[in-house]
């Protein structure tokens, strides 16, 4: 689960199946009209910049309608993010955690580098700590380090440190 719209996690070689993007991804485009509700993938796309005027020149079209299309993320106040992609990672990301509950299986959420200006992400792992058993949560920040639950650790470190204390300290 990442609230990072950058497609990182794929790079870093997760599987699409695995991954929820909460607030989408720039590598789907959709119609800014959302003229047939479709969400495509901008692979494809090259949009050339006009460094004098920090301006587009090729802006990207919707396939459907030949309208403008927009990064398939969620912008703040945005009304017109079309949700479909988010929510079927969602819904699979919600039966993974049903197996998890029904099996009672001990999960660790590490949790690197998520503030509280855009809480999501903390929200929902304090959430699955504090009400789902043989849950605990990592909070990796440099910044806000805090957790509420006596189970949970907060590291005030920076996300690499933080990964490698936690590989040098499982692994001694």
């Amino acid at each position: 689960m990442t609230s990072n719209v950058d497609g990182q996690f794929q790079k870093a070689g997760f599987s699409d199946e695995k991954i929820w993007e909460v607030h989408g991804s720039i590598h789907h485009f959709q119609c800014l009209r959302n003229c047939k509700c479709k969400i495509y993938d901008a692979k494809n796309e090259k949009i050339k910049v006009d460094i004098q005027k920090f301006e587009a020149v090729d802006k990207p079209l919707c396939p459907e309608c030949g309208g403008m299309a927009r990064p398939n993320i969620l912008m703040f106040n945005d009304w017109g993010w079309n949700t479909k992609r988010s929510d079927n990672q969602e819904h699979k990301y919600s039966v993974w955690l049903a197996k998890i509950k029904k099996e009672k299986t001990k999960l660790t959420i590490i949790e690197i580098g998520a503030g509280t200006t855009i809480p999501t992400i903390r929200n929902i792992g304090e959430r699955l700590s504090g009400n789902l058993p043989n849950t605990s949560l990592i909070r990796i920040n440099l910044r806000e380090p805090k957790v509420y639950n006596d189970k949970d650790v907060g590291l005030e470190i920076g996300g690499l440190e933080g990964i490698r204390y936690g590989l040098k300290t499982h692994l001694e």
